[in-house]
């Protein structure tokens, strides 16, 4: 039976193995996945209107903005090490042999929660774990009354495929992405 935990920062390596793997694959975009799996992991991504985040040249020091004001995050490796969010941020989903499968990394936006990233290990798949997941940020959401967003890239077919199959609507088409969304009553 799967199991869905909250990542912790020895889960760091895992996801961004994974994020840079699916982004070679063209699922996600070609950057520098440590920070964002930094705060991901350690609560920044569920802040409402974060702008942007980046490392500051030789320290542990990162610095963001939310809403327009540059804010400064010391030392990320040790003083958010204890800081998960319980309801939010980023989950693992592991088999019953207690293998990491996969995660998801929600964002907890104003009026939305967005499946800000969700992958799976390749030999992992079609077991179930992408919809587990995905039923959990919905249960997540339900709690907030607030429906679930997310976007992908027309690259990625499946994860496409299991949104429409889970009920979710396409509400936007840009340049290289689809964005879906479900109210979840």
């Amino acid at each position: 039976m799967p199991f869905v935990r909250e990542a912790i920062l020895s889960d760091k390596e895992f996801i961004i193995k994974l994020l840079n793997t699916e982004s070679e694959n063209g699922h996600f975009l070609k950057c520098d996945h440590n920070i964002m799996v930094e705060w991901a992991i350690n609560g920044i991504a569920i802040a409402p209107n974060v702008d942007y985040i980046k490392s500051i040249p030789g320290s542990n020091d990162v610095e963001y903005s939310i809403n327009g004001t540059p804010m400064i995050k010391r030392n990320i490796d040790h003083a958010w090490q204890s800081s998960v969010t319980v309801n939010a941020g980023t989950h693992i989903i592991e088999d019953d042999m207690h293998k990491r499968c996969g995660f998801v990394i929600l964002r907890n936006a104003d009026d939305h929660v967005e499946i800000y990233n969700l992958a799976i290990e390749k030999e992992c798949r079609r077991k179930g774990y992408a919809s587990l997941l995905i039923r959990g940020v919905e249960n997540f959401a339900k709690t907030l009354h607030k429906p679930v967003k997310c976007r992908c890239y027309f690259k990625s077919t499946w994860m496409i495929s299991l949104l429409e199959k889970s009920g979710y609507n396409e509400i936007k088409r840009g340049a290289r992405s689809i964005t879906y969304e479900k109210s979840v009553p």
